[in-house]
């Protein structure tokens, strides 16, 4: 064509950035070409954020300065996603020439992937109902993902379905698909996991002094159940105590248990009272500090 150019629209899924890989036209010379007309290069990525399977190598440390012919030690350090339990091979080059090669095997990534399954009834049933009513999918699924992503960073959906009955009384229902890498933490040849996945009960507080009533929201029951999956190798090492508060206007119950290759995690909370007298707020601030506690609180696993 013998139109004149503009800009230039670039698209890429960004797994490859360096000039010439992949068979790519664009390279040094067609860059300067672009810098010469003084064109802008509009760039657009898509596709997925992180790979299914993907080794990245992070790090690499060697003293600057050594004697000739004498032995030095490296650091290297990398991470993997989908490769867990694996063996991968190491090499150390200087240039084209091997200086030595070590047999690495892949620990697990932490990466935490299933399904929760949510039911929510009272005001907050119905302030669902109405954000379905005036959104579309694509709202939805941005909304649920952010709320998600408060608890779980980085988290990706990879389904998600809004069951709502006809009949207002009975509850709605929300049933999603999830990913999310480095869910678990390694510490040394330990895992740490935090067997309450998503979801907070946990009200702001603070120590200043209270003049005024306590809102706390709604009285109801709310109710969490999760299993995770022990990573193959793993058993669990140490959980956290068991939490119970009782009060006269809620009470709040958490445990933690491990059987066979699962970790089970469930907890209740009841709310009797809508507001709280000011006098109360010493009682409101134990319950809310428990609250969060648990909520932050970690497995540790160890390998068998």
């Amino acid at each position: 064509s013998d139109l004149p150019v503009g800009a230039v629209v670039l698209l890429s899924d960004g797994s490859e950035n360096a000039l010439g890989m992949g068979g790519s036209t664009i390279g040094a010379d067609a860059l300067q070409t672009l810098r010469d007309r003084h064109l802008p290069v509009h760039t657009i990525g898509f596709g997925k954020e992180r790979s299914a399977h993907d080794l990245e190598l992070d790090d690499a440390t060697v003293a600057t300065k050594a004697m000739a012919e004498s032995r030095m030690t490296a650091t290297v350090s990398f991470h993997q996603r989908g490769y867990a339990g694996q063996k991968a091979t190491l090499d150390v080059k200087d240039g084209d020439k091997v200086l030595t090669t070590k047999e690495v095997t892949l620990a697990p990534d932490g990466t935490l992937a299933g399904s929760v399954e949510t039911s929510h009834s009272g005001p907050e049933g119905a302030d669902l109902r109405m954000f379905l009513k005036y959104t579309d999918e694509k709202e939805r699924r941005e909304y649920w993902e952010n709320k998600i992503a408060r608890d779980v960073p980085g988290v990706v959906l990879n389904s998600f379905q809004f069951v709502q009955p006809a009949a207002l009384d009975l509850p709605l229902e929300i049933h999603y698909n999830l990913t999310a890498a480095q869910y678990a933490h390694s510490a040394g040849s330990l895992l740490l996991v935090r067997p309450r996945v998503v979801g907070s009960d946990m009200l702001p507080f603070n120590d200043k002094l209270r003049t005024v009533p306590i809102d706390l929201n709604a009285t109801g029951r709310w109710h969490d159940s999760f299993d995770i999956t022990l990573p193959a190798g793993y058993v669990v090492d140490e959980t956290p105590d068991p939490v119970n508060v009782d009060t006269d206007f809620a009470t709040y119950h958490s445990t933690i248990t491990a059987k066979g290759n699962q970790l089970h995690y469930e907890r209740e909370l009841v709310v009797r009272q809508v507001q709280l007298p000011a006098d109360k707020a010493a009682a409101f601030r134990h319950l809310e500090s428990a609250i969060l506690t648990d909520e932050k609180g970690t497995a540790v696993l160890k390998k068998q």
